[in-house]
C-alpha cells in the first residue's frame, strides 16, 4: 500500500510541475507589476495550462534572459505576430514563463 501511495504522489507531482508550451497567441498587453515582480504578458486568446487560473504569463525579474524576452515580446507585439511561450507551473494565478518564440 505504501508503494502505491508513493507512486501516485510521484506521478501527480511530476505532472503539476512539468514544462508546457502554450499554443501560439497574439500579445494584447505587456506590463510590469506594481512592485518588482517581473514582466507580464497578456494574450487575446486567453489560453491556459491546467492548474493556472489566469491566462497571463509572468517572467520573473531575476530571469537570466528577461531583456531578451522583452525584446522578442515587443517585436512580436508591434509586428502583430503570434508568440509561443514555454511555461513551468504557476506563480500564484499566473503562468511562470521560461521562454518565448515568435511564430509565423
Amino acid at each position: 500500500m505504501k508503494k502505491l501511495i508513493w507512486l501516485v504522489m510521484l506521478l501527480i507531482s511530476g505532472s503539476v510541475y512539468a514544462d508546457a508550451s502554450l499554443p501560439p497567441q497574439t500579445i494584447s498587453r505587456i506590463e510590469t507589476g506594481w512592485g518588482s515582480e517581473g514582466l507580464y504578458l497578456s494574450f487575446a486568446e486567453n489560453n491556459k495550462v491546467e492548474g493556472c487560473t489566469n491566462s497571463r504569463v509572468r517572467f520573473e525579474r531575476d530571469h537570466p534572459m528577461l531583456k531578451d524576452i522583452l525584446s522578442i515580446a515587443l517585436s512580436a507585439f508591434h509586428a502583430g505576430k503570434k508568440v509561443q511561450v514555454r511555461v513551468s507551473g504557476c506563480l500564484g494565478a499566473d503562468h511562470k514563463g521560461i521562454a518565448i518564440a515568435v511564430v509565423q
